[in-house]
């Protein structure tokens, strides 16, 4: 019984851990300055890593329809899926830029170069967010690919 509750234990601990292994805006933006030392090459830093994850985001929303297809036999399943994800990756870009919008409002007294930068940084970690619980929810359907 005391190995029950344990292992219970254990995995329950690890679960918080795996849910929130993508980097924060914070830790994005700090690697940058870490690597950097001059503003616009940090700036330069946060925007690559900007596009790199708007990129992967793409590429995964692509991908998107031809699991559905592969995983639904059903054609009713097949329509939903087809007309529900691009409106759930609109909603997902709204909340994306009104809590970025409301994280750089926190920042007021910091400059403008500053506030790109964590501006940047958010979008990549909120793209990141995304990215992992759209692979942690499509993964049945990505095992059927294979």
């Amino acid at each position: 019984m005391k190995k029950l509750y344990f292992t219970a234990l254990c995995i329950f601990s690890v679960v918080p851990v795996a849910a929130y292994a993508e980097p924060s805006a914070n830790d994005l933006s700090q690697a940058c300055y870490r690597q950097f030392k001059v503003i616009s090459d940090v700036m330069e830093c946060a925007k690559r890593k900007f596009e790199t994850s708007e990129a992967q985001l793409a590429q995964q929303e692509a991908q998107e329809p031809k699991m559905f297809d592969a995983w639904f036999e059903d054609e009713y399943f097949k329509a939903d899926s087809r007309k529900y994800t691009p409106v759930s990756n609109q909603e997902f870009e709204k909340y994306k830029k009104k809590y970025c919008d409301f994280s750089i409002y926190l920042m007021r007294d910091t400059d403008t170069a500053t506030h790109e930068i964590h501006r940047l940084s958010c979008l990549t970690s909120q793209n990141l967010h995304y990215l992992a619980l759209l692979k942690v929810d499509l993964a049945y359907t990505q095992r059927k690919l294979e």
